[in-house]
């Protein structure tokens, strides 16, 4: 079989073997990050509203993979990135498959601010008592940075400027992405549910 079928065939035995029918996925992060529209191309349905998000209950729903297999998410919070929202995060975390901490890459390496600011969440997120394979940081809008090479120049100026607090950055942990690409954010979810299983780790490697 072709990588990408094995991947998706090993993901629906990993939800059979897990007796564990819904997998539950929390989504943290930044302001206007793509959060919600992260879940809404999941969830396949369209999203053009990019005001602010506050606080969203979501019910559970299926995720149809491309080989006509299903995928269960559990219901969940969608969570606001203002900074009040941070004391929630180990709530909304709590008994979760995957956990997600997505931020604007293109604002991360154009805007000091926005950077610092950044670093001191993903702080916060690296001080969770979360395992290592449930933990996970997504670069957004990597679809601003035109082309392969300036893509690996953002994501190098990441690592240079999170490895002193985020050591785990450079392992498979962190992806860029462009979450309205549903092709990308289906990537996602193989790539932190599958890392929840680690005698299913060797079906990861080499998926780009």
């Amino acid at each position: 079989l072709p990588q990408i079928e094995v991947v998706e065939l090993e993901l629906e035995g990993v939800i059979a073997q897990s007796g564990q029918p819904e997998l539950k996925l929390a989504v943290l992060g930044m302001q206007q990050s793509g959060k919600t529209q992260f879940l809404k191309t999941l969830q396949g349905v369209a999203y053009s509203n990019h005001l602010q998000t506050t606080e969203v209950a979501y019910d559970g729903f299926s995720v149809k993979l491309p080989n006509g297999r299903e995928m269960k998410i559990a219901s969940g919070t969608d969570l606001g990135g203002a900074q009040h929202f941070v004391r929630r995060y180990a709530e909304i975390s709590k008994n979760c498959d995957a956990v997600i901490f997505v931020f604007d890459v293109y604002k991360f390496k154009n805007d000091d601010d926005y950077r610092l600011q950044t670093r001191a969440r993903i702080e916060y997120f690296r001080d969770m008592n979360l395992p290592y394979d449930r933990k996970f940081v997504i670069g957004s809008f990597a679809d601003k940075f035109s082309g392969d090479e300036a893509k690996a120049k953002a994501q190098d100026f990441v690592y240079s400027h999170m490895s002193d607090i985020y050591p785990n950055i450079k392992a498979q942990n962190f992806f860029m992405r462009d979450m309205r690409d549903r092709t990308q954010v289906l990537d996602i979810c193989k790539r932190v549910f599958l890392a929840r299983y680690p005698y299913l780790s060797w079906i990861v490697q080499g998926i780009n």
